[in-house]
């Protein structure tokens, strides 16, 4: 099955995120690399474990993959998912921790191995799978990957590499430009 990255994220206004706050700063430019610059490694997560960091991660970049543009990897979408979390009340953390586990869970019963392991066609089966499930058994996952892409449009399109996407080839969102009003007198 092949989705767009349009058609993946579509429906993003009917998900609702709650109090997500706006990212503050930019995500560090993607290869951006100078002879004087040198590789810094990403800080440890605060909220996520190694394994929980890597499977957001692939499913970030599975929601918005790398194109001709930077992904949610470059971006650092889960990166600053760990972030926003730590700082998160501890409902909505233990929310996304258990839809996190519970769809991990039902990838390695589907597959035998964890989603962040799987081929990346796989990774897209499941969460389309689950996306497009009625089946009220597989609700939380579907839940699960509905919140999941709404994050990571939200954190994605907040950095730098997000807002260059928006402006690709200076174009500017509809919802940017307010019409002019006219007023009398």
């Amino acid at each position: 099955m092949s989705v767009s990255r349009r058609a993946f994220t579509i429906g993003l206004g009917t998900v609702g995120l709650g109090a997500v706050p706006l990212l503050q700063g930019k995500a560090p430019a993607a290869n951006a690399s100078t002879p004087e610059s040198k590789a810094v490694a990403p800080p440890a997560p605060k909220f996520f474990d190694e394994h929980e960091l890597a499977t957001v991660a692939a499913m970030a970049e599975i929601i918005l993959p790398a194109t001709d543009t930077p992904g949610a990897r470059e971006a650092h979408v889960a990166e600053y998912l760990d972030l926003i979390l730590s700082d998160s009340p501890e409902l909505m953390r233990t929310a996304f921790l258990e839809g996190l586990w519970w769809t991990d869970g039902y990838c390695r019963r589907a597959t035998g191995t964890s989603f962040k392991d799987l081929p990346g066609q796989e990774q897209l089966r499941i969460l389309s799978e689950l996306d497009d499930s009625s089946d009220e058994s597989v609700s939380t996952g579907r839940l699960f990957v509905q919140s999941m892409k709404a994050w990571t449009a939200r954190i994605y399109y907040s950095t730098e590499i997000g807002e260059k996407e928006l402006n690709k080839e200076g174009r500017v969102p509809a919802s940017y430009v307010r019409p002019c009003e006219s007023g009398s007198g």
